[in-house]
């Protein structure tokens, strides 16, 4: 399936899909809505890394994802969650 979303380059996004990071780099845990997109960016990471993870664990026969793309999907979706829990880390008071 391709995405038809446009991004901005990974370099320009604190989550490498969505938006344009604060001018601090830190998550605004005071705003409802940008907390929102955040957990959405989150929620999108994690089910990307879960659903490669569990591509990889099916029977060979069974298998979408060479072993190398659910690695690098993987391997992406856990710098991005934690690069997004570090901008929440960040946002704390």
């Amino acid at each position: 399936m391709t995405e038809t979303r446009q991004y901005p380059a990974d370099d320009d996004t604190w989550d490498g899909r969505t938006e344009r990071p604060p001018s601090n780099g830190s998550i605004r845990l005071d705003d409802a809505s940008y907390m929102r997109e955040w957990i959405t960016a989150l929620r999108e990471q994690v089910d990307q890394g879960f659903s490669a993870a569990e591509d990889a664990t099916r029977p060979v026969q069974e298998r979408v994802l060479s072993r190398h793309e659910a690695r690098r999907r993987i391997e992406k979706a856990t710098e991005t969650i934690h690069n997004l829990l570090d901008a929440a880390e960040r946002g704390l008071p």
